[in-house]
Formats: C-alpha cells, structure tokens, sequence
C-alpha cells in the first residue's frame, strides 16, 4: 500500500541517481553538433523510475532499482524476468556508468565496442575484439574470454 505524500527513501535515492545519470550521459555524449546535443536532451529527459508491472517500450531507456537500463523490446516488466537478472539480454541492455576517465564499471548485459574501458573488481580492462557485444553472461566478461586486455 502506498500513501499519498509519502516518500521512500528508495524513492529519494533513485530521484538522486536519476539526475546523476542524466547529467553523466549528457556529459558523456555532448559532441560540437548542436542537433545531437537537442537529441540527447530530449532522450534523457525521458528516464522514468520503473517497477515490477510497468511497461517498458523498445528503445525506452529507465531506472529500475537504482541502475539504468534500455528496453530492447516492448514488455511489462515481471519479478521473474527483473532488469539485471542474468540471462535477459533479449529484454535489457545495461547503461554502464563512466567515470571521468572513460571507464565503465561492469554490469551484466552491458553492451561494449571495441576499446571500451571496463573496471571489475577494481582492475581496470580493454575490449579488444573487433565488434560490439552485448555481455549477456559471465564468461563474456573480464578476465575470462578472449576479449580483454588488463590496461596498466
């Protein structure tokens, strides 16, 4: 049951983390080309906090328990098939943060290209392969496939 009025905690962190990432994208994609820029604005003002029983459209990028995702198809989001879980790369793709330095930390249905940087378990990886994946599995992920390269 919810109050009308009330307010999580859950709730204010994930209004916090919500103008955080809107911010980090921006900033992330701002390029000298004015129209991407109006782009970008426009779609990251579309983030919307998402639960279990909300519907998500292709291509709708949300925020479901404190983490950004992309819908890459239309569905009704279920505690079963939850955004993060493993084995949903059909469903979700994950919006890896960056740090200031380029760095996405690793997430499981993350998409990366060729020479991403990814940091997991605080060491810090490059993709080497040729083409952009989507890391819908473990054993896609550093250290473990042929994929990485550990950055000095």
């Amino acid at each position: 049951m919810r109050f009308v009025g009330v307010t999580t905690e859950h709730e204010i962190a994930d209004e916090e983390l919500l103008r955080h990432q809107k911010k980090q994208i921006l900033k992330s994609y701002v390029s000298e080309n004015s129209e991407n820029i109006k782009k970008m604005k426009k779609m990251v003002c579309k983030f919307e906090i998402k639960s279990v029983g909300d519907i998500v459209e292709a291509g709708e990028p949300f925020l479901y328990n404190g983490k950004s995702f992309i819908a890459n198809q239309t569905h009704t989001i279920q505690a079963h098939q939850a955004p993060g879980m493993v084995g949903l790369g059909a469903l979700y793709s994950v919006i890896a943060t960056e740090d200031e330095n380029g760095v996405k930390e690793y997430a499981l249905n993350m998409t990366v290209d060729s020479g991403d940087l990814v940091r997991k378990d605080g060491v810090v990886y490059r993709f080497k392969y040729h083409e952009t994946i989507q890391i819908v599995a473990e054993n896609w992920a550093p250290p473990f496939a042929n994929f990485w390269e550990i950055v000095k």
